[in-house]
Order: structure tokens, then C-alpha cells, then sequence
């Protein structure tokens, strides 16, 4: 697709991709990023905040400009004067409706304090438009041979070599790497090195490696050691080789009871053991679950956790921007969250598992915190008659309002978790350290907002939201 001037900000609305408040809040966020240095057209905050999918800002991107399509079944491409974002386009040979060729440039925020250009539009995903026009094909066009990634084949720290990139964002990637002496396979989270010399992602990086580093469970992942090398900062992460829950997910919609709670006994278990050391997750979700080749699950990315006896928080904007789906009542009121928000998460995702949808999904972001805050669980059995009335109890209190009438600890949620599906007692949650931290102490109470107010706070609300990118 051709490059083309912004698009004004109504015609998001106009399109359906956001609703006014939504509009009104990202244009907030490019103000904010602006007086912070961090000049970014408003499709890239759109993105990067996850208000919209990259088709849905492609497709804006595009209307009424020039673009270039392409058939999923036979390859040809297309140009297509005055492409109408309401309109979806077919191959007449194939009958098949085409994606979009676009540049990846929109998924890469610029670089901290540059003047730019607004990207080119969208991400090569489909492009989601009404009914059709049949096309005939455009005289081929010469596909450009793919780059190399600079990463792949370099050695890192003299022992980790680079294999092949896993997943990419606007910040940085993760790569597969082996180490030399002896092929073992680790992932590598490589920062970019313009946001490897922001002080804030400096700090969440460092805040996971330490909040992993003195975790060591078999459900949370690893992380092995945290350099920097050419002005590049790099985490090197324990490889789990069986892919995220979300992926899951997509496959399988929702599991089947005992699966379900064979997963959730595996992150809770991680997490009463991290709770035990202390550290409080904060952001528990399918992207932050990976399964190995044998089914079992491990939780990742701490770039969120609260060290219950330091009570820095510093991301509160990334948090409320990235997973309002999966947020506490108390986290959405602004009130801290303790480990009993990582239980209420958990109770969320649980009900996700078992019925393969989300229980609070809002029209904006606000009112998804509201829902979070005032509305009751739905029913599960509702949507899923299969799942034992007991475990839907079960679920129902992790997700209870209040903090204290949930589950005292992850390790009691396990226990009844497994007595509703008639499994054996756990046996991966291990034994309390010899010294327990201090309980954690929530943070003053604010009023309802506090916590959406804070997203625009300077300096977190440019790292945190952005962060979301890359932990997608």
C-alpha cells in the first residue's frame, strides 16, 4: 500500500475501529508521548496500546489511497485504486478474499525524540471489510527476497548463539539461542537499542530479571542472566518449547474440566511460591503462560511484579492499559494489589478456560474496569453445562469482590480446585522458605479512577503502555 497522509482521528470512529472515548484517551496518550520526547503518529499509540488490532488500523490507514493485495491462494497481487476500507476484495481465479501487502514500519515505534513521518499503513494481516469485489489479477510483481535477521547466527555474552527469532515487537524481539559449550536452548528477550537507554525499560527489564532470578520453580520460568552487549540489553530465559496458552486457546476455544484445572494448578502453584518469596505477578493472563511439549504450564514476564517488601510500583499505567480483562476490583480502584489480586486474575482465567470467553469485556477501557469492579461473575455452567457445579463455586470465589473473601492462598485454591474435578492433592506447590516476608501493605486507597488517571502519569505511561508490544 502507498504511504499516505494521517488519516483524520474521527475517521477511526467513522470506520468502527474505536468509539469516541477510545479516541479521546489515545489522543491523550500521543500528547503525553509528545511532552516526553517521543514523537508518535496516533496509529502507532493505537497499536501500542492495543486499542485496536493492526488489520483494523491498516485498514484505516488505507481508505481511499492506492494498496496493494494479495491472494492467500495463489499469491498474485492486486493494486487497487481508491481502496474502501468498507468493502472486502476477492480473487476472481480463487474466490478467495485477499490480504493486505503492507510494511511492517506501523508495529516499530520511531525513536525516542525523532521527527517522523506517519508510518505506512498496517501489518500484512487481512483486511476486514463488507462484501465484495471480484478483481483481476495486476501483472505480477517481483516478491523482495526476505532479510536476514541481524540477530540470527550472532553470539551473545561468548556463549549464547542466536538460532532463529520466536516473536517480535515494537521494543525488541526473543530469540531461540544455543549455548556453546554444550547445545542447550535457551530464549533470549533482546531489547532494541534505542529503548535499551530508556531508563524506564531499563528498569522493568531488570525488575523481571530480579524478581525471576530468586524464583526457582518448576512453573516460572527461569531466567538464567540479564547483560548488556553493544548497546543492547538481553535477558536470557529458560526455553519452553510447547507455546503460550493463547495458542492454545485459538486451537482448542475452551478445555475440557480437568485439563483446565490441571493448567491452573500449575500457575498457581508458581505463583504461591513466588507469593512465598514475596513478589507478586500483577499481570497473569494467556500471553503470560507457556506450556511445555508435555502439557505442563509455567508462568512468564515478572516485567510487572511488586516486590511485597520494597512496594515500588512502577508500572501501573501498562497494567491497567495491557489486561483490564484480568485486573482485581482493588486493582482498578487504585487501591494496590497483594497477592490475593493474583488470585482473582487466576479465578478470571479459569473462566476463560473453561468457557472460552472473557466474563468482563467492556465497549472502552473504562467501562471494562467498571464491569471488573460492579458486576457480578457470569454464569459458567450457562455457557458450559459440562463443568461440575462444585468448580464453578470454586471459581466464583477466586473471583469474589473483596480481597478477603477469596482463597488465603494460591495453595488453597489448588486444593479446591482439585477436589471439584476429583483430582489428587497437588504435589508441585512446595514448602514455605524458612523466613517469610513481610505481608504486603496495599497502597493508600484513592477514589474509583485513580488507576485510569495514572495512566497518563509521565515517564511510566510512555514505557508501560508501550511494553505492551512486546509481551502481547
Amino acid at each position: 500500500m502507498e504511504a499516505a497522509a494521517a488519516p483524520p482521528p474521527e475517521l477511526f470512529v467513522k470506520l468502527g475501529v474505536l468509539d469516541s472515548e477510545k479516541l479521546k484517551r489515545c489522543l491523550e496518550f500521543q500528547e503525553t508521548f509528545q511532552k516526553q520526547g517521543l514523537h508518535l503518529s496516533l496509529a502507532h499509540v493505537i497499536l501500542n496500546l492495543g486499542m485496536a488490532k493492526p488489520e483494523q488500523v491498516a485498514r484505516v490507514l488505507a481508505h481511499q489511497t492506492t494498496a496493494t493485495l494479495r491472494c492467500p491462494g495463489c499469491s498474485r497481487r492486486f493494486t487497487v485504486p481508491d481502496f474502501q476500507a468498507n468493502r472486502r476484495y476477492k480473487c476472481e481465479p480463487c474466490m478467495m478474499y485477499l490480504e493486505a501487502v503492507v510494511d511492517e514500519s506501523l508495529l516499530h515505534p520511531p525513536v525516542p525524540g525523532a521527527q517522523t513521518a506517519t508510518p505506512p499503513p498496517g501489518s500484512p494481516l487481512n483486511v476486514p471489510t463488507p462484501a465484495g469485489k471480484l478483481l483481476v489479477p495486476s501483472p505480477p510483481t517481483p516478491v523482495p527476497s526476505v532479510r536476514k535477521d541481524p540477530f540470527e547466527g550472532r553470539t551473545f555474552g561468548g556463549k549464547y548463539r542466536i538460532v532463529k527469532r520466536l516473536a517480535k515487537g515494537g521494543m525488541g524481539a526473543v530469540y531461540l539461542a544455543e549455548r556453546h559449550h554444550d547445545g542447550h536452548k535457551v530464549a533470549v528477550k533482546i531489547l532494541t537499542e534505542e529503548f535499551s537507554k530508556m531508563p524506564g525499560i531499563q528498569g522493568r527489564f531488570k525488575r523481571e530479571a530480579s524478581a525471576t532470578g530468586r524464583l526457582e520453580h518448576p512453573n516460572i520460568v527461569a531466567t538464567i542472566e540479564m547483560a548488556k552487549e553493544d548497546n543492547y540489553t538481553y535477558i536470557v530465559m529458560e526455553y519452553v518449547d510447547g507455546g503460550s496458552l493463547v495458542d492454545t486457546l485459538v486451537r482448542e476455544k475452551k478445555l475440557p474440566p480437568v485439563r483446565a484445572v490441571e493448567i491452573m494448578t500449575d500457575i498457581l502453584a508458581g505463583l504461591h511460591h513466588a507469593h512465598q518469596h514475596g513478589v507478586i505477578h500483577r499481570d497473569i493472563k494467556p500471553a503470560n503462560v507457556l506450556l511445555t511439549s508435555q502439557g505442563r504450564a509455567k508462568v512468564i514476564d515478572f516485567g510487572l511484579a511488586k516486590d511485597a517488601e520494597a512496594q515500588t510500583i512502577l508500572t501501573l499505567s501498562g497494567n491497567v492499559v495491557g489486561t483490564p480483562a484480568y485486573m482485581a476490583p482493588e486493582q482498578a480502584r487504585g487501591e494496590g494489589s497483594g497477592p490475593a489480586a493474583d488470585l482473582y486474575s487466576c479465578g478470571i482465567l479459569t473462566f476463560l478456560l473453561l468457557t472460552g470467553r472473557k466474563p468482563f469485556e467492556g465497549k472502552s477501557l473504562v467501562d471494562t474496569l467498571n464491569k471488573q469492579i460492579n458486576d457480578p461473575l457470569p454464569s459458567i455452567r450457562g455457557v458450559s453445562p459440562d463443568v461440575p457445579a462444585e468448580l464453578e463455586e470454586v471459581v466464583k470465589k477466586m473471583c469474589a469482590k473483596e480481597p478477603a473473601k477469596r482463597h488465603a492462598s494460591p495453595e488453597v485454591a489448588i486444593s479446591a480446585l482439585q477436589k471439584s474435578v476429583g483430582l489428587r492433592a497437588a504435589t508441585a506447590v512446595r514448602p514455605a522458605p524458612p523466613t517469610a516476608p513481610e505481608a504486603p501493605v496495599a497502597a493508600p486507597a484513592g477514589t474509583v479512577w485513580p488507576a485510569v488517571t495514572a495512566i497518563l502519569a509521565a515517564g511510566a505511561a510512555v514505557w508501560g503502555a508501550l511494553w505492551w508490544v512486546m509481551n502481547r
